[in-house]
């Protein structure tokens, strides 16, 4: 073999050995990258996560949530609280990324909070539903139909019973929420 020929076959391995590590670097940067942004992603449907939790909140604080904290027992919750739209958009458009949060905790929590506010939600709906029907017969009432009292009075005592679930159902998602925004802050932080 000659001289060139050796030196053209070490050359070749030298190059093709250089081209593997040069590959399997830049597959190492190239994951590295990826979870770099996927942490940036994650960070930030957190952040916006906690931003819909503190506003919705805060927003049903002025409202209804202010009522039924200072509602008393034993009392029928008469008052509608319109709850017509989806509240929770962000969650519910990113819902999928929550499995990637690796805080076993936080992730638990996170569907927890959701899922008992859109139960909160649904209660005032049906409350809301109650109020309708219970106007609906008072004014049969009113107007002297004798079923429509007696009927009256069972929705009257139904809307009392309920009124204790709502303030109830009040109190579990008012203690999530204490409990996830500061988790959710401090999960933001380490991804950061």
């Amino acid at each position: 073999m000659s001289a060139e020929t050796t030196a053209a076959v070490w050359g070749g391995i030298a190059g093709g050995f250089f081209a593997v590590i040069a590959v399997l670097v830049q597959t190492f940067l190239g994951r590295r990258d990826t979870k770099i942004a996927e942490r940036k992603i994650l960070a930030a449907v957190l952040q916006a996560i906690l931003d819909e939790i503190q506003t919705v909140w805060d927003r049903y604080m002025q409202t209804a949530g202010g009522a039924i904290c200072n509602h008393p027992h034993g009392q029928p919750f008469m008052t509608i609280f319109p709850v017509d739209f989806d509240y929770f958009a962000i969650f519910n458009s990113n819902a999928f990324l929550i499995g990637r949060v690796d805080n076993v905790e936080l992730r638990r929590l996170i569907v927890q909070t959701y899922t008992h506010a859109k139960g909160l939600v649904d209660s005032y709906r049906f409350n809301n539903s109650m109020l309708e029907k219970h106007a609906q017969t008072l004014a049969l009432a009113q107007a002297g139909i004798q079923p429509s009292v007696a009927q009256a009075r069972a929705e009257l005592e139904t809307l009392t019973r309920y009124a204790d679930l709502l303030k109830s159902s009040h109190v579990r998602v008012s203690g999530l929420v204490d409990r996830i925004l500061p988790a959710l802050q401090a999960e933001i932080s380490r991804l950061a």
